[in-house]
């Protein structure tokens, strides 16, 4: 019977995961989940919608069943075709391919070919005023390549020709922040191409590239790079006349529309700093430090942030230039966003071995040490692994609401749990959350102070005094 039971055990855990169904919501049905798609699979899901108004415009995201998940991330905008239709295509791949929304699911719909597309952007150093018509290759392909763009940095959207009323962004949505690329040497050619089914977009450029390593820099690294794989004159030359460049950083969030009005100040060092003003006091904003075009951001997911009593909130931001920061603290592997705290609320520790309450647990509660810093020392009476959250509480104690605010492995506000292991039973951890910093970790096993040993001069002092102590006794 045991070995029955167990075969079938061994059989369950073999099966797969049933992939959760995901749904195509937009204007067209409430948002709801009426639709949902069809595995075709490899990662591809499809939905037709139909019964539509013909040549209308529809905004549409393609979700899971919560909507905890749901691409594009800003609302998409489609125009059914002439018989009322809309067919959507979910790509559940985030393997990089060299095209834009990367490291991230795709959706796309088949293109119905009542307008052409273009590109428009600020390709004069002004406003968007330039535009560059696409060609219409086929089955939702549109292409276009220029050369008439002088040296600099650009940003850009595809759009239907001569309405803004449908355009796509970094993520393909309707709302998207701008997509980007820069010229080096002026002429350079530059192609751009809209996959309309396959949800993507991309920019590139055969031109010689003095940043060969991609992190917006041009320094000895990139000259290091390019002559191990053997750089051309030309290309040397571009590296040298470009050298020192850095693209800059900007403060981007609910308190600006995500947009590059706020470009941090360098204090040298890979330490950036930006103040935000003018903004509603006690009010939470979510926000990312990024390059213009959203390259680089951090945190992973969005950070979330309260301004003061002022209105404010005073970021800082260090750049990872080395693989590794190497300090114990993490993120361990990307650049850092914190923020000054405004002691506006407190911090906790939440998570499996306090079952993730949706109130306030003071037996996890932090200390304020000041300047940001928050720390708890705390027994676990049981051994494993646990994961956890930092999540604030207001200075009452109590929740603000659940879950409001918390920090996770990459310091955001969505970011997946943080984690530590606890070898024996009873073994103590101690907490640090370091907001200005923008890190944390979690040390352990420590040892209670009561319980450290003396060091060797303190055990000698201890042994002379016991030994006065008998003597005087002696002496009675």
């Amino acid at each position: 019977m045991r070995f029955f039971l167990a075969v079938i055990v061994s059989i369950a855990a073999a099966l797969p995961a049933a992939a959760q169904p995901w749904y195509a919501r937009g204007s067209f049905n409430g948002y709801d989940t009426s639709a949902q798609m069809v595995d075709q699979g490899g990662g591809h899901y499809t939905a037709t919608i139909s019964g539509l108004f013909a040549s209308t415009d529809f905004e549409y995201k393609l979700a899971n069943n919560d909507f905890s998940v749901a691409y594009p991330s800003s609302n998409g905008k489609v125009t059914s075709n002439a018989s009322g239709e809309i067919n959507f295509h979910l790509w559940d791949n985030t393997t990089p391919d060299g095209w834009f929304p990367n490291n991230t699911r795709r959706a796309g719909y088949d293109d119905h070919q009542q307008f052409d597309w273009e590109i428009i952007g600020n390709f004069t150093g002004g406003a968007f005023d330039v535009t560059m018509p696409l060609t219409d290759q086929g089955n939702g392909l549109h292409t276009g390549t220029f050369n008439t763009f002088a040296p600099g940095f650009y940003e850009f959207k595809f759009r239907k020709q001569g309405d803004w009323a449908t355009s796509i962004g970094h993520d393909f949505g309707n709302q998207a922040g701008n997509n980007s690329f820069r010229v080096w040497t002026n002429g350079d050619p530059w192609s751009f191409e809209l996959d309309l089914p396959n949800g993507r977009w991309r920019a590139n450029t055969n031109a010689p590239n003095p940043d060969p390593n991609n992190d917006n820099k041009v320094d000895a690294r990139d000259y290091v790079l390019g002559r191990n794989n053997n750089w051309t004159q030309a290309e040397y030359d571009v590296w040298r006349a470009n050298y020192g460049f850095a693209l800059p950083w900007y403060a981007r969030g609910s308190f600006n529309n995500f947009d590059t009005s706020l470009q941090m100040v360098d204090q040298g060092g890979g330490h950036f700093t930006a103040t935000v003003t003018g903004l509603t006091a006690g009010t939470d904003y979510e926000y990312k430090i990024a390059h213009s075009d959203f390259s680089g951001a951090v945190p992973g997911s969005n950070g979330k942030v309260r301004a003061d009593a002022s209105g404010e909130i005073n970021f800082h931001f260090y750049e990872l230039d080395e693989p590794s920061w190497n300090d114990g603290w993490n993120p361990a592997n990307a650049s850092r966003v914190g923020y000054e705290d405004h002691d506006l609320y407190n911090w906790e520790i939440v998570g499996a071995f306090n079952g993730w309450p949706n109130t306030n647990d003071s037996n996890y509660s932090l200390t304020d040490q000041g300047s940001g810093l928050h720390t708890g020392t705390f027994t676990f009476a049981t051994a494993g692994t646990y994961e956890y959250k930092f999540r604030h509480i207001t200075s009452d104690q109590t929740l603000d609401p659940a879950w409001n605010t918390s920090i996770g492995d990459n310091f955001g506000n969505a970011a997946a749990n943080n984690s530590f292991t606890v070898a024996n039973a009873n073994d103590m951890w101690t907490f640090e959350l370091d907001l200005p910093n923008g890190r944390w970790r979690a040390i352990g096993p420590v040892v209670a102070a009561s319980a450290a040993v003396p060091e060797p001069g303190t055990l000698v002092l201890v042994m002379f005094g016991v030994m006065l102590s008998v003597g005087f006794a002696r002496r009675r």
